[in-house]
């Protein structure tokens, strides 16, 4: 896999009640790399956070993290993924308390690499009403049996798609709730 670099600081930052009202222009700059034209500055500010979260666990950790960051007023430090269907992204997320309750989100890439497409995570491609799970923060697949494999062994080994790949619902797997409580002294 070939690896690319990308500086960038991408910034958002919330009031005590999770509305955005910030984001930097680096960040609509990805959003538009992206094609993701429902996250341009007019469509994001003044919403909360919880809108751009798919489904209720991941919300649920992140309420957890956001009353962590508040409580004890420290920097919280997460790994997790922003894959595009050609390329990995290593990201590593801080979120740090400002006054009045606020939070800024600060997220640089660690790392990226190039890989051959994965039509899983093309949200141009019709994708099927079967359900494939994917980890929230790792980006892996729920495999079967509590098993979990990397994106593309996934794809490559399983046969989830037919016509058209599945949609994706989102959780987080074992290994990245077990980092999350760790980090948050849960666990």
């Amino acid at each position: 896999m070939a690896r690319v670099a990308d500086e960038r600081v991408f910034i958002y930052r919330v009031d005590a009640q999770n509305r955005i009202g910030f984001v930097n222009r680096a960040w609509l700059d990805f959003a538009q790399e992206n094609e993701a034209p429902e996250l341009i500055a007019e469509r994001v500010l003044g919403r909360e956070l919880d809108a751009f979260i798919a489904d209720w666990e991941t919300r649920h950790l992140y309420e957890i993290i956001y009353e962590r960051v508040r409580q004890a007023g420290r920097t919280f430090y997460l790994p997790l993924r922003c894959d595009s269907p050609t390329r990995r992204r290593y990201l590593r997320m801080e979120i740090s308390p400002l006054p009045l309750a606020g939070m800024e989100f600060s997220v640089r890439v660690e790392r990226m690499e190039e890989r051959s497409p994965i039509l899983l995570l093309d949200d141009s491609v019709e994708h099927s009403k079967e359900f494939v799970v994917i980890c929230s923060w790792c980006k892996k697949i729920e495999i079967g049996a509590g098993r979990w494999a990397e994106i593309e062994d996934a794809t490559e080994k399983a046969e989830i798609f037919g016509a058209a790949p599945p949609s994706l619902t989102h959780t987080a797997c074992p290994d990245c709730l077990a980092t999350i409580r760790r980090q948050l002294g849960d666990g």
